[in-house]
């Protein structure tokens, strides 16, 4: 039984599998209550995928010898990890905006239940709750367990904090334009928001007004046609840096992750550019405020 276990394995590094056998066994007797060091081929490998995880992305590097001192260690990491996530929880129910979907108020609250559901010793790397809501920039899936969430909750808190900065109303109104039902969708809510934002400062426009009309689109088209993908990535930063500029968005992570957001756009600015024009990307409100 040699299962994949990301990320060690998978950076193709030797896995010091003798060592982790043994510790294997210990971890069985454990969970069986010393009655038994035999388990099912499905059980005893998620068992190893949570060892694996405890010990660290850089299991292959670890000294030869015993690693049970270092699991132990690696437990009392990972239930520290939990304590921090549960504050970062606790902050992200607070940073939810008045513009927020069921999505993500359902998502938070089962968040709630993985505190309870969370086995640090034998399950690790598990996430026992549903998340749902979309995020606008995913987390990836090499990050398990309290690792996942904590990340999550981090990124929902940036664009939670992100769409607070805006009027409610003017919000809402975009958000009723990308989808007339977004408050019961899994769809995310920043990026529309981030998008047009960032429409606007290529336009040279007020950011918070979130209104992008059709001769703003027009300037930006002019600015971004002649561009290679380069250059386009190059100007929606610039924009990124603009809306940052004129809505105090000082924070390192907060920062980059609207370039992230930038970067991400531009795919579908080159393809509106050669197709219906950027009034499909950049949304106008004219006909709702």
């Amino acid at each position: 039984m040699k299962p994949s276990l990301s990320p060690a394995a998978s950076a193709g590094r030797e896995m010091p599998w003798d060592a982790l056998f043994m510790l294997l066994q210990t971890i069985a007797l454990r969970y069986t209550k010393e009655e038994s060091s035999s388990l099912p081929k499905e059980l005893a490998e998620e068992l190893l995928r949570s060892i694996c995880y405890t010990l660290g992305p850089e299991l292959a590097a670890l000294p030869v010898g015993p690693l049970l001192p270092l699991y132990e260690a690696g437990v009392a990491r990972t239930e520290n990890a939990v304590r921090a996530c549960r504050r970062r929880w606790q902050v992200a129910r607070l940073s939810l905006p008045k513009t927020t979907s069921l999505s993500c108020r359902e998502t938070l609250s089962s968040i709630g239940t993985f505190f309870q559901n969370y086995d640090a010793r034998f399950f690790a790397h598990e996430i026992p709750c549903d998340i749902d809501y979309q995020l606008c920039l995913p987390v990836p899936e090499t990050f398990l367990g309290v690792d996942y969430v904590s990340e999550y909750l981090s990124r929902l808190c940036i664009e939670n904090d992100f769409l607070r900065l805006f009027p409610a109303e003017r919000a809402d109104a975009l958000l009723m334009r990308a989808c007339p039902d977004y408050r019961f969708r899994i769809d995310n809510l920043y990026s529309p928001v981030a998008t047009n934002a960032l429409g606007l400062a290529l336009a040279g426009m007020e950011v918070r007004g979130l209104s992008v009309p059709a001769a703003a689109c027009q300037r930006a088209a002019a600015l971004l046609a002649p561009c290679s993908t380069q250059e386009t990535h190059a100007a929606l930063r610039r924009a990124a840096d603009v809306v940052c500029t004129a809505l105090g968005i000082n924070g390192p992570a907060a920062q980059s992750y609207l370039l992230a957001a930038a970067d991400a756009l531009v795919p579908r600015v080159t393809a509106a550019l050669a197709g219906e024009g950027l009034g499909c990307v950049f949304l106008s409100l004219h006909q709702h405020v």
